[in-house]
This record gives C-alpha cells, structure tokens and sequence, in this order.
C-alpha cells in the first residue's frame, strides 16, 4: 500500500468498501472482550516511525488483559481521509501479536463516515476480519447538529447524499468537544455508539482507546531516538 498513488488508494478504498458489513455480529452482540488500537509516532535512526498501540480489555468490567505494540516505518504522508495507508500495516502488526482477539475493536479514526466509505476503521476490519468502531476527535465526513453539552448527549451524523445514519455525534463529558464515533465493520451504528457509550467512564476517550493512547504515548518517549529494531524489541510489553 506504501507505494499506491492517490489515484490507487482512492480506488482501493471504492473496491474494499463493497467488502463492509454494517450488520452486527454475533460477538459484538454477546461482548466479552473490548480492544482499542491507537498509533503515535517516534523518530527512531532518523526514520519517522508509526508505533501501533493495542489493548484487550473484559467486557463490562473494563479490566486490562493484555497490551501489544508494533512499530514500523512511515512510507505514506499523512492525507485527510487517507490515514489508513499511513497506520495500517503498524496496526495489523500489533494486532498479530495479541493472544486474545477482541469482539469488537475500537480504532483511532473513521468508520463508514468518510467520503468513501472507507475510513481507518473500516480499512481495518475489512483486512483483519473483526467488529471495529470507528472514534474521531474531529468530523471528516457527514452532517450533524451538535448534541447538547451535557455528558451522554447523542446526535445523528448524517449521510449528505442519502440520508442515511452513518454514525453519531458523542458528548462524552460535559462542556467538552464531542466525539465523533461511526460503525467500521461488522456492526451496525446504533450499536457502535451504544458500545462506546458503555466503555466511557471517567476519560473522554472509552478506555480502550484511552490506555491505547497512553501506551502509545509513553513508548513514543521511550522510542523516540533509540538505537534501531533491538531498543523496540526490549520495549516489547508483556500480557497483563
């Protein structure tokens, strides 16, 4: 994918969208397990380095399983709407290296609410065969009225073309930005946000994301100049 031109990838994204399925599966229904992959970015030999951040927590207790990384060179620059060419290989790295396969796997990023239909999220899912859920700071793609400020507030994120719901637009705590939160693959929207909902606790962020990202953060530091492969090697976290 590294090496696609955008005319490629955008034609990529078009053919791997026909592959989404926004119908829920039996496991994102009967939840046990709950995982989030996030990435960061380091500069490692001079090399600016995506670092792929995973974890797997129970579901509903929200406890810590396991924890995976993967780090990788970047050879995609970063393009609105395009991020998955950036990250994916790093993600399916780490994902390779989890014991316990998530039932539903939240991703920093786009689900189905992208011009193409193909956000990180769903990109994701498609490749690895899971139920993923698509969580953004920031709207790429849609029409919404702004939910209410107070905490739990929900409001429609709207095809422009259709009509259709492909997502929704979350205030996960109170007088702070929403979140932007579409189903990836393998579950249906109003499920997505009913999931998110139940994984945001005390963080804005649900808090698989949210120790993805502080994982990812603190490896960041940890990487950030080491001598090559050997220093990530030694970095490599162990199953909780």
């Amino acid at each position: 994918m590294a090496c696609l031109s955008l005319v490629e990838a955008k034609a990529l994204q078009k053919a791997l969208r026909e592959w989404v399925s926004l119908r829920t599966s039996v496991f994102a229904k009967n939840l046990r397990t709950v995982g989030g992959v996030d990435c960061a970015y380091a500069t490692i030999k001079g090399c600016p380095t995506a670092i792929a951040c995973a974890v797997v927590l129970s579901f509903p207790g929200l406890e810590l399983l396991e924890e995976a990384f993967h780090a990788k060179p970047v050879t995609f620059p970063y393009i609105p709407g395009y991020l998955s060419f950036r990250e994916l290989h790093s993600m399916l790295g780490t994902l390779t290296k989890l014991k316990i396969v998530p039932d539903v796997l939240f991703v920093s990023g786009q689900g189905v609410a992208h011009p193409r239909g193909l956000g990180i999220a769903s990109h994701l899912g498609v490749v690895a065969g899971l139920a993923t859920i698509g969580i953004a700071k920031k709207p790429l793609f849609g029409l919404f009225q702004a939910p209410s400020l107070e905490a739990g507030s929900v409001s429609g994120l709207i095809h422009p073309d259709d009509g259709s719901i492909i997502g929704f637009v979350v205030r996960a705590k109170t007088n702070v930005k929403p979140l932007y939160v579409s189903p990836g693959h393998r579950i249906d929207a109003e499920t997505a946000v009913s999931v998110a909902l139940q994984c945001i606790r005390k963080t804005k962020l649900p808090v698989p994301l949210h120790l993805a990202d502080r994982l990812a953060d603190r490896l960041k530091k940890e990487l950030q100049g080491a001598a090559g492969p050997d220093s990530v090697e030694r970095l490599e976290p162990s199953p909780a």
